[in-house]
């Protein structure tokens, strides 16, 4: 049997990855993966040790089992296995793979960083401030007259964004980050507050590497995406990993061609002027503010989630060629992504999500296989945080996560993939106890339509 493609890591993005992958024909193991990839059969995972913590030790394990499967190659999903150095130490031991080294992850593990990075190569990102202590930044926050957004420096899966709209609020988030060390603490990135139309996700393939002494870049871009981080309609609530997605998103040529130019050209020609090597999955997210001017709010060095759930469903081209010329560097000698049809993903999420999801509640109306029941054309579920257990023969659905499961469907018509999301099939899905989910996806995408 040919050598497995392994996927690390447990979420939706996994998932989806999984499947693309299994679909091509390719055999795929997931460190650890998720029930939902399991029991529809397009991944065997493989569990981690009990009370495993993602330290840069550990990443031992990681090792021992990919030794055991030799995959041809390994993709890493989640920002926290990059930052500990899991590329560095499977690298050493010979595997090719698909993400970041520890080194160059800063990039993403560092907001400080990264506006400084952005500033220095003319990439356009909002006025930004990196105070020294508590007091500094408090000060900073008062000047600006609350007109700012927080965040914490290093990685927060997604929810260490706070737009103040209090001094209360905004002290209460600075202690939280620089004297508790949350949210991704204890430095933090203030920046200007963008008064924001809609996000935009501009994920590319990105492969710069030394040859022959000097540094090289190419790249291949995704389908432009639309992610709904807020909890509540209209971006309303607490930030979130994401409520849903839908892709490709109807910009304009003049913004496509300007934030190709402006974004993920000068960040590749900045990485080489900067010496920074990088194979993997950039991920710039920008927003367009009311009077159509975009910024780059963060980089990230990895597929986004839920974004690449609806980015790889409407993919025509094959996956895995991009993810192994990423790795080998021939990204250069493949053609420019073709897209299919229009997707979108509508993500259901726990009672007390993103604090303290509750976890265990029966989630009903899925089979066996972790599907609708009677899916309409096009649909299908994808796992983010569930749990599958056996009762005889059947399957007992629970959840196990704060995103539990995304609705995801697809259509030629971007109205038609939205409608078919929300839909949940034509049998008897109910989801679970206090599910929350929002009822505006895509409704900012279908107006860039008129």
């Amino acid at each position: 049997m040919n050598n497995p493609i392994c996927v690390i890591g447990s979420g939706g993005r996994e998932f989806t990855l999984a499947y693309k992958l299994h679909n091509e024909g390719y055999r795929v193991i997931a460190i650890p993966g998720n029930d939902g990839m399991e029991r529809l059969g397009i991944a065997q995972t493989i569990p981690l040790p009990p009370n495993f913590g993602l330290r840069r030790e550990h990443s031992k394990h990681l090792v021992d089992v990919t030794d055991k499967y030799k995959p041809s190659l390994i993709v890493i999903g989640p920002e926290d296995w990059l930052a500990v150095g899991a590329v560095d130490n499977l690298q050493k031991e010979g595997h090719m793979v698909f993400g970041s080294r520890k080194k160059e992850s800063i990039v993403e593990a560092s907001k400080c960083w990264s506006s400084d990075f952005m500033k220095r190569n003319g990439i356009p990102t909002p006025d930004f401030y990196n105070p020294e202590n508590y007091q500094e930044a408090v000060g900073h926050v008062k000047k600006r007259k609350l007109k700012v957004a927080i965040k914490g420096d290093g990685l927060a899966k997604g929810k260490g964004v706070i737009i103040p709209h209090t001094l209360e609020e905004a002290t209460e988030a600075l202690y939280a980050i620089m004297i508790d060390g949350k949210l991704g603490g204890p430095r933090v990135n203030i920046q200007d507050f963008v008064d924001i139309e809609y996000e935009l996700s501009a994920m590319a393939f990105v492969d710069v590497r030394r040859k022959n002494e000097s540094f090289h870049g190419d790249y291949r871009l995704l389908p432009f995406s639309m992610d709904h981080k807020s909890l509540l309609d209209d971006d309303k609530g607490p930030n979130t990993g994401g409520m849903g997605a839908v892709a490709p998103i109807p910009i304009n040529n003049e913004l496509r061609g300007k934030v190709i130019s402006d974004v993920i050209e000068r960040t590749v020609e900045g990485f080489i002027k900067e010496g920074i090597e990088f194979n993997g999955c950039l991920y710039p997210a920008l927003a367009v503010d009311r009077n159509g001017r975009f910024y780059v709010l963060e980089y990230n060095m990895r597929f986004g989630d839920p974004e690449t759930q609806v980015v790889l469903y409407s993919m025509a081209s094959r996956l895995q060629p991009y993810l192994m010329a990423t790795a080998t560097g021939e990204l250069g000698m493949l053609p420019e992504i073709v897209t299919n049809d229009y997707s979108a993903i509508v993500n259901l999420v726990s009672p007390g999500y993103p604090h303290s999801p509750e976890i265990g509640l029966p989630i009903n109306g899925l089979d066996d296989y972790g599907q609708l029941k009677r899916p309409i054309e096009g649909q299908m579920v994808i796992h983010s945080g569930t749990k599958a257990i056996m009762e005889g023969n059947k399957v007992r659905w629970a959840t196990n996560g704060g995103r539990v499961l995304g609705i995801m469907s697809s259509d030629p018509e971007l109205s038609s993939a939205v409608c078919k999301s929300y839909l949940r099939g034509r049998g008897d899905f109910s989801g679970f106890h206090g599910l929350i989910y929002r009822t505006d996806i895509g409704k900012k995408a279908l107006k860039l339509f008129t």
